[in-house]
Parts: structure tokens; C-alpha cells; sequence
């Protein structure tokens, strides 16, 4: 059972889903996404249902007429019941779209025309990273916070995608149709690849690390020619200087990904920067000689807590705090 609470409106929703929407109503989603949590949460839940019709074609008469009462009828509780069977019902009219959707269940999906084009926007809670399968059969991986643009089906000579914050692509081979990342000042094009993109808000490096493939990387605002990075590769946009370097690819930036961390002598600086990016909690060192203390070894899979509890019992430290920050101290 999903519940719908007022913040999501039926109608908008499907038309957004359907690629009915109107800009104005577009740019309302938009603000409401990037504003306001709780409507945010309820759309993560329309997409994933949305997503579960995506095997199946199922053929329906309906009466429009009928479908649009009854939808006025079931809105009033604004609780649907979401079905395990996968459903694609072609409709004709919005309205019996719309009620399809309440009355077979939301997690049936529906086509208005296999011609247009769905506008999408993927938002990952701040608990779990979200997967996305995309039409061309590319696959996306958002990090926690993050969230992705998209037009579905892919229409045009180029698939183009929009980040904010950080996200792990696995591109299927596309020679005629370029695949596209833009994140803020950058464009990241690739053909078929595996790489990792970061832009999050607030933090003082834009950053690409390819696993495998070739990417060019773009920067919109600037004049220089693009950065070609190949497997083994990594960049670093540093905000402040406004400088582009090379650098090496190193597993560990995408441990969020593969739940892997493995650290050869690094500093508690370092190691505490990839456990922030990893699991979304701050760290704090009280000591400044806390985050020169250098730790080896490697953590698969582990959770946050038997990680810092380790590095704690490594160096003699204590630390106290929650999920959103933890600050670490010396025992005396």
C-alpha cells in the first residue's frame, strides 16, 4: 500500500510521467523537488512505481468518461493500492491515463504515445543510492542526495542527462548517439564507458574518474579544449583557482559504488574525507594531530560505525555524535 498525501497532485504527476506536462507545471515540480523534502520522498515513490510497468503491454479499452469520475471519486482518499503485475496501458485521452494509473495502481505504467517523450527527474534519498535503467540501456547510479534529468525515450543525435551531485554510469556503446553528462560548468561526453561524476553542492572540487572507456571533459564557461581522460584517469576542478588537473583514478572514489575502502598509509585527513563521501556522516578531529595519523587497511562492505570503531581503537581515540556528524578526540 502506498499512501499519496497532498503534497503530490495526481493529474500533474501523470501528466509529468506521460510528457504532458506544461512548462509552467514543469518548473513548479522543479522548485517543489529541490525544496521541500517530503514532496521529494512522495515522487521517489511514483518513479519506482512507474518503473515497475516497464516489461509488460497490456492493450485496454476504457471510457474515458467513466475513468475521469471515477478518478474525481478516488482522489478524495488519495490511497491506491499498488499492484505486483507489470502493465503498459496505451491510452488515448490524459484523463483515462490518469485513472488508469489510480485504478489499476500505481505501479502500473502507462504509454500515451510511444512518439513522446517522458520527462523524468530522479532524486536518491539521503539513506540508499538509487539505480536507474535508462531507454538506450545505460545504467545510473546516484549517490545519496543526488539527482538526475532526463528525457525518456532518448530522442535526437545526442543522450544528454542532467547530475547534481554524484553518480556512478555504466554508458552502453553508442557510436551515432553521444552520451551526455552536464553538471554545472561541465559537460562530460562519452560513446559507451564506465566513469564517476562529482558535483555536490557546496564542496570545493567538481571531480571524473574513468574505469573504463574514453571521456572528453568539457568546461562550458571556459576556452580550453577538452580534458580526453582514459581508463585509469581522474580530474579535479578545483572551484577556488579555477584549475583543471590530471590525476590518477583511485578505487576509492567510488567506494560509495562498489563498497569497497582500502587505504595503504593514508592520513586520518584522507581517510576521514572518503568516509564522509561514502556514508554521508562529517567527521571532525578536535586535535589537528589527529588527522596526521597515517591507517592501513581495507573494509569491505563494513557499516560506518565498525569502520570509525576500528580507526578509534587503531590511534587511542574516542569519538561521540550521531548520524550527521561525529567528532573524534584523544583519550587522555
Amino acid at each position: 500500500m502506498m499512501n499519496t498525501s497532498n503534497m503530490i497532485d495526481e493529474i500533474r504527476a501523470a501528466r509529468i510521467l506521460a510528457g504532458e506536462a506544461s512548462d509552467a507545471e514543469l518548473k513548479e515540480h522543479k522548485q517543489l523537488l529541490e525544496s521541500d523534502l517530503g514532496y521529494r520522498e512522495e515522487w521517489n515513490e511514483w518513479l519506482n512505481a512507474w518503473q515497475l510497468g516497464d516489461d509488460a503491454v497490456l492493450q485496454m479499452n476504457i471510457d474515458t468518461d467513466g475513468a475521469l469520475a471515477e478518478l474525481l471519486e478516488k482522489a478524495k482518499t488519495r490511497t491506491v493500492d499498488v499492484s505486483v503485475r507489470k502493465i503498459r496501458v496505451r491510452v488515448m485521452r490524459l484523463a483515462a491515463a490518469v485513472a488508469a494509473v489510480l485504478t489499476i495502481g500505481i505501479g502500473m505504467r502507462y504509454l500515451i504515445d510511444n512518439s513522446k517523450s517522458e520527462y523524468l527527474n530522479y532524486i536518491a534519498g539521503d539513506r540508499l543510492p538509487m539505480e536507474i535503467s535508462l531507454s538506450d540501456g545505460s545504467k545510473v547510479t546516484l549517490n545519496r542526495g543526488a539527482s538526475l534529468e532526463v528525457v525518456q525515450p532518448f530522442r535526437g543525435k545526442e543522450r544528454r542527462v542532467s547530475l547534481s551531485g554524484e553518480a556512478w554510469f555504466e554508458v552502453a556503446p553508442d557510436s551515432k548517439h553521444p552520451f551526455i553528462v552536464g553538471s554545472g560548468e561541465f559537460e562530460v561526453r562519452v560513446v559507451g564507458t564506465q566513469f564517476n561524476v562529482r558535483n555536490v553542492e557546496g564542496a570545493e572540487t567538481f571531480n571524473v574518474e574513468v574505469l573504463e572507456g574514453i571521456v572528453d571533459l568539457v568546461r562550458l564557461t571556459g576556452t580550453d579544449s577538452p580534458l580526453r581522460l582514459k581508463a585509469g584517469d581522474g580530474a579535479v576542478f578545483y572551484h577556488r583557482t579555477k584549475t583543471l588537473d590530471r590525476v590518477r583514478f583511485s578505487m576509492n572514489n567510488i567506494a560509495w559504488k562498489s563498497g569497497r575502502i582500502s587505504f595503504d598509509g593514508s592520513p586520518l585527513l584522507d581517510v576521514f574525507a572518503t568516509l564522509e563521501r561514502v556514508y554521508g556522516t562529517r567527521l571532525v578531529a578536535n586535535d589537528a594531530s589527529i588527522l596526521q595519523e597515517r591507517l592501513v587497511g581495507t573494509f569491505a562492505y563494513d557499516d560506518f560505525d565498525h569502520i570509525i570503531d576500528v580507526v578509534c581503537r587503531t590511534f587511542n581515540l574516542r569519538y561521540e555524535g550521531d548520524s550527521a556528524m561525529i567528532m573524534v578526540y584523544r583519550n587522555n
